[in-house]
């Protein structure tokens, strides 16, 4: 009755150097991704799906896929700005790679839902190079709206440039 939905779209323009196979690699890597949020203090890998029946994003093959790892998140949300009062929060994600990135689903206490679709493209700086694209709907109680928005949004562009840190170690190390 009360929830609401937005969306959100982060693009990080690759190295032109960078490879998709070098960055699918990270992608298809859940336990990479979840270390590289600044709010993500533990995960584990479980074998039990989560019980909400909506696991994919609309336009990509259903997470119940054999490629479909769960794991449990927890991760310390800022409900006051200046983190007055944080507290930790469990959830479940779903993650499927896929040939050209990956989705996850998020199922978080409280109805809180979010769909995310992570794709390898072409069309960095004047169409040369590739970007990362992350795009998120989000759903959730209208109430707690402003404090998932801020956590989500400052969380993800720091996992965005986390991710750059993370390729271009890989790659230097695939230099050697």
């Amino acid at each position: 009755m009360f929830r609401t939905t937005f969306t959100s779209t982060f693009t990080t323009p690759l190295p032109p150097h960078t490879q998709k196979p070098s960055v699918l690699t990270l992608l298809h890597d859940p336990s990479v991704i979840i270390s590289l949020s600044p709010i993500a203090r533990a995960h584990r890998r479980i074998d039990t799906p989560s019980s909400s029946s909506q696991t994919s994003s609309p336009q990509h093959a259903p997470a119940s896929s054999n490629n479909k790892s769960v794991y449990e998140i927890t991760e310390v949300v800022a409900l006051l700005p200046f983190h007055l009062w944080d507290t930790n929060v469990t959830f479940t994600a779903d993650f499927l790679p896929l040939e050209d990135g990956m989705d996850a689903v998020v199922h978080a206490p409280g109805g809180l839902t979010i769909l995310s679709e992570w794709r390898v493209r072409e069309g960095g700086a004047e169409g040369e190079g590739l970007v990362l694209e992350e795009k998120a709907e989000v759903k959730c109680g209208v109430f707690v709206m402003p404090v998932v928005k801020m956590n989500h949004t400052r969380s993800h562009e720091e996992v965005h440039r986390m991710f750059l840190e993370r390729l271009k170690e890989m790659e230097e190390g695939e230099d050697r």
